[in-house]
């Protein structure tokens, strides 16, 4: 079936004057939500809670940002967790931001990623890898409908460190994982080092994104086809056939496309074989045919 396009990951930065606190999902504690969410629109702005409990937003300190993945022919959402310290304090990023030290590499490709990519920090808060509370989690969305973001904040007293993907210090895991089952409950490591796991803050949480779009049907198969230079007109003929996992059939079809060297545009013969084709022009020479069959895979 169909995938919505995007999935809009907002990072929002509170701070307290003495901590910078992460937020990507929505929590129990509203003032702190994120508007995370899996949609056919690239969001164009940043979605925050105003913040609570002495944790204002910042967005002037350039550490919150949106970063749109595009599920349009990718396989994996490779979610990067970064970690910067300021000393007392621990400042997580997963997505880009205004400032780009400290930009992780989030993304989605069609490749599972097998480092980790994180700026070099900013301002005083370098990247500690050494600390074992950054790491890189690949969802695979090709064939799961969901996925299950994990929100886990550990507190040390005047910090709180937020942590959404599994780390090499595994008392701070999170069970984020792409699933066609919506988690019900949220899964968190316990903490250590002085950082225990604290529910009851209410910062915590397990937000599921739908990537499912029934608008789209069953799918379809793009391509492009570059049209030869011609003196004169002249038929060509056009074959197409689907196929792949999950088919009952491979279904083909055939045309003819006309090209005419004085206009430069193809003309299609539609509906051979029983499937559609659409032409549309996109330069010289050049167009787009798209195949839309029912039940193709």
């Amino acid at each position: 079936m169909g995938k919505t396009r995007y999935v809009n990951l907002h990072q929002c930065v509170y701070n307290s004057g003495a901590e910078n606190f992460t937020s990507v999902v929505n929590v129990p504690n509203d003032g702190f939500d994120a508007g995370t969410n899996a949609s056919n629109t690239a969001d164009a702005s940043q979605n925050c809670g105003p913040g609570s409990a002495g944790y204002p937003y910042v967005p002037q300190f350039q550490t919150s940002g949106l970063t749109s993945l595009d599920l349009l022919g990718n396989r994996f959402v490779n979610l990067h967790q970064c970690v910067y310290n300021g000393g007392a304090d621990n400042f997580t990023s997963v997505a880009n931001v205004p400032n780009n030290g400290l930009d992780a590499g989030t993304n989605a490709s069609n490749t599972a990623d097998a480092s980790q990519n994180c700026g070099p920090g900013a301002a005083g808060y370098p990247y500690v890898p050494q600390f074992n509370t950054s790491g890189l989690t690949s969802m695979d969305v090709l064939n799961n409908r969901y996925i299950n973001l994990h929100q886990c904040v550990y507190n040390g007293g005047a910090d709180n460190y937020t942590s959404l993907v599994n780390v090499p210090d595994n008392r701070f895991d999170t069970g984020t994982n792409a699933s066609n089952v919506v988690d019900a409950n949220q899964s968190c490591g316990p903490g250590g080092a002085g950082y225990p796991y604290v529910p009851q803050f209410q910062t915590s949480a397990v937000t599921t994104l739908d990537t499912l779009d029934t608008t789209r049907g069953e799918g379809f198969v793009q391509y492009t086809i570059i049209a030869p230079t011609l003196d004169t007109t002249q038929v060509f003929d056009q074959s197409a056939t689907l196929n792949g996992t999950g088919q009952p059939t491979d279904p083909m079809s055939s045309g003819t496309i006309t090209v005419d060297p004085a206009l430069a545009v193809p003309l299609v013969n539609p509906y051979m074989g029983g499937l559609a084709l659409l032409a549309g022009l996109t330069g010289a020479g050049l167009f787009t045919l798209r195949r839309n069959q029912a039940g193709a895979k």
